[in-house]
């Protein structure tokens, strides 16, 4: 592991097993392309943007030749590597792909600073490539989100031990666990997704909107007609101890799901973004926008299921394009 700047990489790499083994983590050796199956693009270091931090995103391919010399060094920002450290590199630039608050990053070399980890100074991810499943995986030394350290509660409480990325501090000399909501990233299988864009809105589309709404507000009283005589539209269809309706019986057992207990535990600590991947139903999944730019996003989830969705499934899919020294002979 490389202790020069914030170059380290989480999980050793040993370069050497990997020249023997003829790949480096599931990528090749040599230079290569990583192209989306959800959208047929690539990944894309913007043109002219070698700015720390700057975002990493999905675009046309520029360049269809596999063949080193037959490229045009225009679209080498669409080009990466893995380096000695086991980092994931653009060739354009040089500089090594991170993780920032779930997006992926080009990340320009820096001095370790103290406190470590953070958002600063910290070991870069390891990407690796699994050709089964097609997935890209993101492995952290440390927690992504860099949580800050938890403040005693009064002044005759101890401070918090010192934070470890192992989940582990050293009192004196015993080791004592730390808080398991703290730890909860690491149940986490965090994998390089592509994000779906729905096209803009049109008048059209406002306006098909407007009319179903007042179609709902023209039906709603003329539905409350064929009501029982003595009950409305707005009245509940049970009185007391009666049957409940199939949509108050899901809250109650949503209610009895989620408990105090699951969230004072960290069992709810996913991001927003989060959220949405592990529950986003299938009209959010088309992918019509005209723009030509697609963003990527690395997202951590927690449980690792087979979607029914071919869409949802593709987008967590990747292909990788070796680029060939030389012509391949036939």
């Amino acid at each position: 592991m490389r202790t020069e700047g914030t170059s380290t990489t989480s999980a050793s790499f040993d370069a050497s097993a990997a020249s023997l083994n003829g790949n480096a983590r599931g990528f090749p050796l040599d230079y290569f392309c990583i192209r989306s199956l959800a959208t047929g693009k690539l990944l894309d270091v913007p043109t002219g943007e070698r700015t720390d931090g700057q975002e990493i995103i999905l675009w046309n391919e520029k360049e269809n030749s596999l063949v080193e010399s037959l490229r045009s060094q225009d679209a080498d920002n669409q080009v990466f590597f893995v380096d000695e450290s086991g980092a994931l590199c653009s060739k354009q630039f040089g500089h090594a792909l991170d993780v920032e608050d779930g997006v992926l990053v080009l990340r320009c070399r820096r001095p370790i600073t103290t406190p470590y980890p953070t958002r600063a100074s910290h070991a870069l991810p390891a990407f690796s490539y699994d050709p089964v499943s097609g997935q890209i995986l993101v492995n952290f030394e440390s927690d992504p989100a860099f949580p800050p350290p938890v403040p005693p509660k009064s002044n005759f409480d101890p401070a918090p031990p010192p934070y470890s990325p192992t989940g582990f501090t050293e009192t004196g000399s015993s080791t004592t666990k730390q808080d398991p909501a703290a730890q909860a990233w690491k149940q986490k299988c965090y994998l390089l997704t592509s994000i779906p864009s729905r096209k803009p809105r049109t008048f059209v589309d406002d306006a098909a909107d407007f009319f179903a709404t007042g179609a709902s507000f023209i039906t709603g009283p003329l539905a409350s007609l064929s009501m029982p005589f003595g009950l409305s539209s707005t009245e509940p269809d049970h009185v007391g101890s009666g049957p409940l309706h199939k949509s108050e019986e899901d809250a109650r057992v949503l209610n009895e799901r989620v408990s105090l207990e699951h969230v004072t535990a960290g069992h709810f600590d996913l991001r927003e973004d989060e959220v949405l991947e592990e529950e986003r139903p299938e009209e959010a999944e088309i992918d019509d926008d005209p723009d030509v730019m697609r963003r990527v996003r690395v997202v951590g989830y927690r449980r690792q299921t087979e979607s029914p969705n071919s869409r949802s499934r593709d987008r967590k899919r990747w292909e990788i394009l070796p680029i060939r020294k030389e012509r391949r002979r036939f």
